[in-house]
């Protein structure tokens, strides 16, 4: 028997409690008993999120939720500026082209992080620029973006700041308090869900941009959501009520564990998984290397094969890359219901798997590595 461990960047390994919930979900979506659900899951988010002004829950993917942010905030014309490190910064840069918007678009190269300093020099250029839109964790090549430093440069020009933390929410500090004013999430990532959740938490600032946006939207109209909220305590459409009370649970056990220290153990165990990768001759792929996820360069051409064997041999799903770098890397997430000896047991595996394809390693000093790491905090 091999136990499947699902270690790919989303989905994640889901919380059991909270898919034991999620099978007990025989309730109407418009119930008292439902909307007393709801509301104590948008308060739990809101505390997450950093205490937006709004926080609207979407039955969508993330991707939802990034067109929500998009076609709320901005009219056609509206200049707008799209910092891309990845294939989903990517997305913001096709979605800012689908709904007319005049985007200028910093554009970095695989595995760099955005640099403030480009930031600052647009938005000094050009007052008109009216969004900021970039992600905080590029799950696509493990980069992880300095959101404190542009959200404090973004705070001071008239433009509001577009975060997708989809990968980022609970693996790093992020919060609507500190200069993020729509920051959008999904449910199947940190927060321990299946897929099919968007949050988008909106500021005061945000918000007003709201009434006097132009662009034509329907499912994913705020304004709806907001009177479907004001007036009755629910959604505007039918939720997807096994999810949400699945992630009611899962938000209840992070606010046991502590979200800062959930965030602080899942740094610790990426910054450990990477020592131990590094001495099997790895090469890690971001120079920003972000909380939630390694992107690590696959030795000569065999990715697939890694990957093949570590979830053949010892039940280890790991992804492989996206794009141009489908066959380049592989990457291995650090949240989701697992610990670090999950981490501890995808660097034994991962020695085996290299030794069996002739790399020269040392069994087992990959642990020692990690273990070193980890006995900072354990």
């Amino acid at each position: 028997m091999i136990k499947k461990r699902l270690l790919t960047p989303g989905p994640v390994s889901i919380y059991p409690p909270g898919l034991q919930a999620a099978l007990d979900s025989n309730v109407h979506h418009r119930s008292p008993e439902f909307k007393a659900v709801l509301s104590e899951t948008i308060h739990s988010l809101k505390k997450i999120l950093g205490e937006p002004d709004q926080v609207f829950l979407l039955s969508s993917s993330g991707s939802g939720g990034m067109e929500t942010a998009v076609t709320n905030f901005f009219s056609p014309g509206d200049e707008v500026l799209v910092a891309s490190c990845g294939k989903f910064g990517e997305r913001w840069i096709e979605l800012s082209k689908t709904y007319q918007l005049n985007g200028k678009i910093l554009q970095y190269e695989y595995g760099e992080p955005v640099r403030p300093e480009d930031i600052e020099k647009n938005l000094k250029e050009n007052p008109r620029i009216e969004g900021v839109f970039l992600q905080a964790c590029e799950s696509s090549t493990g980069v992880q973006n300095d959101i404190d430093s542009i959200a404090a440069i973004v705070q001071k020009s008239n433009a509001i700041l577009i975060v997708d933390a989809i990968s980022a929410l609970a693996t790093m500090p992020l919060s609507c308090s500190t200069g993020v004013d729509v920051l959008v999430s999904g449910s199947q990532k940190a927060l321990m869900v299946p897929p099919g959740l968007a949050f988008v938490g909106v500021t005061r600032k945000a918000w007003a941009r709201v009434e006097g946006c132009k662009t034509q939207r329907y499912y994913f109209d705020l304004r709806r959501a907001k009177k479907a909220w004001d007036d009755g305590g629910m959604t505007s459409f039918t939720p997807a009520t096994s999810l949400v009370l699945s992630l009611r649970e899962s938000l209840k056990a992070i606010e046991t564990w502590g979200l800062d220290r959930l965030i602080q153990l899942t740094e610790n165990r990426a910054r450990a998984t990477r020592a131990g990768l590094e001495t099997m001759g790895l090469k890690i792929f971001a120079k920003r290397p972000a909380n939630a996820l390694t992107a690590v360069k696959a030795p000569g051409n065999d990715c697939d094969k890694i990957r093949s064997q570590l979830k053949q041999r010892f039940g280890f799903q790991v992804a492989g890359g996206q794009g141009d770098m489908k066959n380049m890397v592989f990457r291995i997430s650090h949240m989701g219901y697992i610990d670090h000896f999950d981490a501890l047991g995808v660097l034994g595996g991962l020695e085996l798997v290299l030794k069996s394809l002739g790399y020269p390693v040392s069994l087992g000093a990959s642990l020692v590595a990690f273990q070193k790491i980890y006995d900072e905090i354990a």
